[in-house]
């Protein structure tokens, strides 16, 4: 197995979260439940869209970005892969265990992502969304604003600055 990377944003990655819950960096312990999650929530939207389940393409691309997870009493139950990307994050993906959907930890992690936004001086945070995905409306409620669509994903951006709001007009397609 691939070992994590070392970076330098660790430090803004520890806190807790609703009482017992943390938020952390992925460790190399982790990796495996993380990705039993992940194909618990995605697979339902690959078999939809006619695409192949490939975990060692999926593994590969994720764990070259940056992770963190939540974890509660030991067990992941969210956990999301994010990018800095010059003034901007782009979160890959963002996930939480269905039986802990709508209880406000998709919320927790996207302050956790605004405070990595201000330690580190991004002007905005992107990711993408499935336009048949729940979380699009999550996103949205926290001010994010959908800049386009591509291959039936949503590209949605939250501008911290004036100037993170000419980035997102900038790079759209």
């Amino acid at each position: 197995m691939k070992r994590l990377p070392q970076k330098n944003y660790k430090a803004a990655a520890s806190g807790s979260v609703n009482g017992n819950c943390v938020i952390e960096p992925l460790s190399n312990e982790l990796v495996d439940p993380v990705f039993e999650l992940m194909k618990q929530n995605m697979l339902s939207y690959y078999v939809r869209r006619g695409e192949e389940w490939n975990e060692h393409k999926i593994r590969e691309y994720f764990l070259a970005q940056e992770g963190i997870v939540i974890t509660k009493s030991g067990q992941v139950i969210g956990f999301s892969f994010y990018e800095l990307k010059g003034k901007l994050i782009h979160i890959h993906t963002l996930q939480i265990a269905s039986i802990y959907q709508n209880r406000t930890l998709g919320g927790r992690f996207l302050k956790w992502y605004r405070d990595l936004a201000s330690k580190v001086g991004t002007e905005v945070i992107t990711c993408g969304v499935y336009e048949s995905n729940a979380a699009r409306y999550m996103y949205q409620r926290v001010g994010f604003k959908e800049i386009g669509l591509v291959n039936g994903v949503v590209r949605m951006a939250l501008p911290l600055t004036n100037t993170g709001l000419g980035l997102v007009v900038s790079r759209q397609p």
